[in-house]
């Protein structure tokens, strides 16, 4: 036990109280000289462990925060700046925008102009073209008029008519040598007098449309009454001529052979007066 506090004694006096004194010392001299290893020292003992629970982390000098200010203010600054350049980027494309939409409303004023003269031109070339025809037709007979109306695809012929002033129509359609054709358009002209074309194409379309149309209901009342009793049909047949003449010739006349002569047997029973108008037109 002697020995060992000899030991410790011999420790304490030679090597740790020097080693102090020597840090004392040195210390002074570097305070005297005013270099700055208190705030380094300080730093480092604040990060070995055990040692930092006695040592307080360096407070920042007023260099470093100041330092620390102006970073944030030129951050601040570089933010406020981006968000002024993005301000200024969304204004001018909604100035971009603004002007996209008054190039398009300009467009679009300008396409419903041309269209417009382009109606008004079409309309004129119409009415200019039903004069033309309508004094061709009236310089011409009725009688050569009406084979001519004859001959031609029921399309073509309602088409052409249409264009026509109505006396020059009543002429015609009075002349014609095929009534079942003649009921046939003026159907159509019925039909297109509901809703009045204004120019050529639109006429056109309208004719194509309303002949379909006709032809389609035509051929099913005529598939209808085909297969309906002879008595029946003659029974409807006789209802159409007091009411729509025109339309029951165009169903007798698209009928086959057997089945018109059928419904032409019945009629005669109970009135061979109307048998035999029917029989005439038919021919």
């Amino acid at each position: 036990m002697n020995e060992k506090s000899r030991f410790k004694g011999f420790l304490l006096s030679y090597v740790l109280i020097p080693i102090i004194l020597a840090i004392v010392f040195t210390g002074a001299i570097l305070y005297v000289m005013k270099v700055p290893v208190g705030k380094p020292l300080q730093s480092l003992g604040s990060k070995i462990p055990g040692l930092s629970l006695f040592i307080p982390a360096p407070v920042p000098t007023s260099s470093e925060a100041q330092s620390s200010t102006n970073s944030m203010k030129q951050a601040t600054a570089s933010n406020t700046s981006e968000v002024k350049s993005q301000k200024q980027e969304i204004t001018q494309l909604k100035a971009e925008l603004s002007s996209s939409k008054q190039d398009l409303q300009k467009a679009n004023s300008k396409v419903t102009s041309l269209q417009k003269q382009i109606k008004t031109t079409n309309t004129q070339n119409y009415q200019d073209q039903m004069k033309k025809m309508s004094q061709i037709y009236s310089n011409m007979s009725p009688s050569k008029a009406g084979a001519i109306f004859d001959a031609m695809p029921l399309e073509d012929a309602a088409y052409t008519i249409s264009m026509l002033s109505q006396d020059v129509q009543s002429s015609i359609l009075g002349s014609m040598k095929d009534p079942s054709k003649a009921a046939q358009i003026t159907t159509v002209l019925n039909d297109l007098a509901e809703q009045p074309a204004s120019d050529q194409t639109s006429l056109k379309d309208q004719v194509h449309q309303i002949v379909q149309k006709n032809e389609t209901q035509n051929n099913s009342l005529v598939e209808t009454l085909s297969e309906m009793p002879a008595t029946q049909s003659a029974g409807i047949i006789k209802t159409m001529m007091g009411s729509d003449s025109q339309s029951a010739m165009t169903i007798l006349k698209d009928m086959n052979t057997s089945t018109r002569s059928s419904i032409l047997t019945e009629i005669t029973k109970s009135n061979p007066k109307m048998a035999a108008v029917i029989t005439a037109e038919l021919k």
